[in-house]
C-alpha cells in the first residue's frame, strides 16, 4: 500500500469525492487490520466552562461571575476520574475554557494529581485553542509545553501524543 503525499491528500480533500475517500481509507484499514476494531471507554471532564475568548459561535462558554459559570475543584476532577475506572475507563480527556486567572501551575497539579492517584488512567488533555495558552503562560514553545505537559502526567494532547515532533 501506498501512502499519499501531502499534495495528494489535499487535492483529496479539497476536489474528490468524500464518499470515494472513505472507500479508499476503509480498503487501507482492511489491508492493515482485516476486520479487526477496537474500541476504548473514556470520559471527557470540562473542568471549567468560564473563557475569555467569548467566541460567538459557542454556547459552552459563560463569563466569569455568571450564575452558571463553574470551574472544577482538584477533588471534583478526581471523583469523575474516579467514576471513569470504576465504569471501566482508560482514558479521559480533559479540556475546557481559557480561565483567565488560572495560571500555568493549575493544570500542572491536576495532570500529577489525576496520573498520581489513577497511574493507569491515559490522560488526553486539552484543546488546540487551550495548548497555545498554555505554552506562553510557561514560557513555552508548543514543543516544550508538550513535553512540561508529558512530565505531569499526560499521554496525549488534541491532535498530537504528547512528545511527538510539534508537540
Amino acid at each position: 500500500m501506498n501512502r499519499l503525499s501531502e499534495r495528494e491528500g489535499v487535492e483529496l480533500l479539497t476536489h474528490g469525492d468524500p464518499i470515494e475517500l472513505g472507500r479508499q481509507a476503509d480498503a487501507a484499514r482492511r489491508e492493515l487490520f482485516d476486520d479487526t476494531v477496537t474500541f476504548i471507554v473514556d470520559r471527557n471532564i470540562n473542568y471549567t466552562n468560564v473563557c475569555k475568548n467569548e467566541c460567538r459561535f459557542c454556547a459552552f462558554f459563560r463569563r466569569q461571575g455568571h450564575k452558571d459559570a463553574y470551574l472544577l475543584t482538584y477533588d471534583e476532577i478526581l471523583e469523575k476520574v474516579r467514576e471513569t475506572v470504576e465504569a471501566g475507563g482508560t482514558q479521559v480527556m480533559i479540556q475546557g475554557g481559557l480561565y483567565p486567572d488560572l495560571g500555568l501551575g493549575y493544570y500542572e497539579k491536576m495532570l500529577r494529581l489525576i496520573k498520581t492517584n489513577f497511574p493507569s488512567i491515559t490522560i488526553h488533555s486539552f484543546t488546540a485553542t487551550e495548548n497555545p495558552v498554555f505554552c506562553a503562560a510557561g514560557g513555552h514553545l508548543h514543543s516544550g509545553y508538550a513535553e512540561a505537559a508529558a512530565g505531569c502526567g499526560t499521554g496525549q494532547s488534541a491532535g498530537r501524543r504528547c512528545g511527538d515532533p510539534g508537540g
